[in-house]
């Protein structure tokens, strides 16, 4: 009795040492995880340096944790000092080789990955501020689907052939197994289909990827006798933006942020573009809770054009100028240095735009920076400039793409106007745009 009491108490005080421990390892893990969140907002997720650059960053973060670096096949000579432990509450200090990226792993006690910090070495870049107004021209990639809607067919009935089958923001890029590019070649389509279904090859984009669907409709005669699909497209998008810059090789980028369609909300997807001179006739005042705009004109004759758009991104759109020192020497613009997010300082900096007959910088305030978001909102300033706020009251719509100089240096373009309040605004980084 006595032996079997003693074997219960010993099997009782290893079930509790266990359980003393599993608890203390999911306290630790909890802790961790919860420190590792904190932190992993805190750090950058990608840090660029220029070739063999020596830079300190300032992290300020209470934290003494290890990095791991993989390099890249295409890096040589990247070290990174203090490499097995370093504390974030003291500033990192980075040497930096040849061109190329390689990728930080930083771990908590050597164990739990708090973030991987993408570090891009670049070559030593210097770029051309523009700050002046383009005419922009669009053809989408396929026939994009703007919108659905009821009808009145021949029999007084309200229908919706494609309901269900079709979303905004689709692209129909076949009909009936013939590709189509234009909104002309589906509406071709349509009238001449005779009642008989069409099947629709449809490009759809989703989280998971972009997928090729196919939908069959059946379109039907409207109170005019016309064969209808319920279905509103377009293939095409223009209007009046802002150019940033351009590059040594005649590259340029512009605007800051993607264009979008304006009824779905939708990046477009492009087939090919073209940039265009463009006149700004006058200025609409930006007021409380309505946004000031550029009302100009272009002329899309073929002698007018200034270059090609390739790419629509989420950090701008992209190109090349045909005739880059035509235009260098019209504005009288001068090649500048970049910087990198990290030597950005709060405080006044200025912005380069075309308001007053030629690009000229104006006075802004830097008031924030987020170092972390990927975003084109990277920058929170106000305009302070009164020669800018007499003309305009601010940043209104058409400006988005004036770069923003500091130091001597291009760090960014203005993206995005406060609604209500047209003297604040936002800029993106100008490396997110070159990345």
């Amino acid at each position: 009795m006595h032996n079997s009491s003693s074997r219960l108490h010993r099997s009782r005080h290893l079930l509790y040492k266990v359980l003393f421990i599993l608890t203390a390892a999911i306290s630790v893990y909890a802790a961790a995880f919860t420190l590792s969140a904190s932190v992993s907002d805190r750090l950058p997720a990608t840090i660029c340096l220029r070739e063999n650059e020596s830079k300190t960053i300032d992290f300020d973060i209470p934290m003494t944790a290890s990095m791991e670096i993989m390099q890249s096949s295409s890096v040589s000579n990247v070290s990174v000092r203090n490499v097995k432990a370093v504390n974030f509450h003291e500033p990192v200090s980075f040497i930096a080789g040849e061109a190329g990226e390689y990728h930080i792993n930083v771990k908590l006690m050597g164990l739990f990955n708090i973030k991987t910090v993408h570090v891009n070495v670049l070559s030593k870049s210097s770029l051309i501020p523009c700050g002046f107004p383009v005419g922009i021209y669009l053809k989408t990639d396929g026939v994009l689907i703007a919108g659905t809607t009821e009808f009145t067919d021949i029999n007084g009935q309200t229908v919706m052939p494609c309901a269900g089958l079709v979303k905004t923001g689709d692209y129909i890029v076949s009909v009936n197994d013939s590709a189509i590019t234009s909104k002309s070649e589906f509406m071709s389509c349509v009238n001449l289909c005779n009642g008989s279904p069409l099947v629709l090859g449809i490009r759809r984009s989703s989280p998971a990827g972009t997928d090729t669907v196919y939908v069959q409709i059946t379109p039907q005669k409207d109170t005019k006798g016309e064969y209808k699909t319920g279905i509103w497209v377009k293939d095409d998008s223009q209007g009046i933006g802002t150019l940033t810059y351009i590059a040594p090789d005649s590259s340029f980028g512009a605007l800051g942020h993607p264009i979008s369609d304006p009824d779905s909300g939708c990046m477009l997807a492009i087939r090919s573009g073209a940039l265009y001179n463009a006149r700004i006739l006058s200025i609409a005042k930006g007021q409380r809770g309505k946004p000031g705009e550029f009302i100009g004109s272009i002329n899309y004759n073929e002698s007018n054009r200034i270059g090609n758009i390739t790419d629509n991104r989420n950090n701008g759109i992209y190109g090349f100028i045909d005739s880059s020192d035509t235009l260098i020497s019209q504005y009288g613009l001068k090649q500048m240095d970049i910087s990198f997010k990290e030597d950005i300082e709060k405080g006044e900096a200025f912005i380069q735009t075309f308001v007053s007959g030629r690009c000229e910088l104006y006075r802004i305030s830097i008031d924030d920076i987020s170092y972390n978001d990927s975003s084109n909102r990277n920058i929170t300033f106000s305009v302070t400039d009164k020669n800018l706020l007499d003309i305009t009251n601010g940043i209104v719509q058409g400006m988005s793409g004036s770069p923003i100089i500091q130091n001597d240096r291009i760090i960014g373009a203005v993206t995005h106007v406060f609604v209500d309040d047209s003297t604040c605004g936002y800029g993106i980084f100008i490396e997110n745009m070159l990345n």
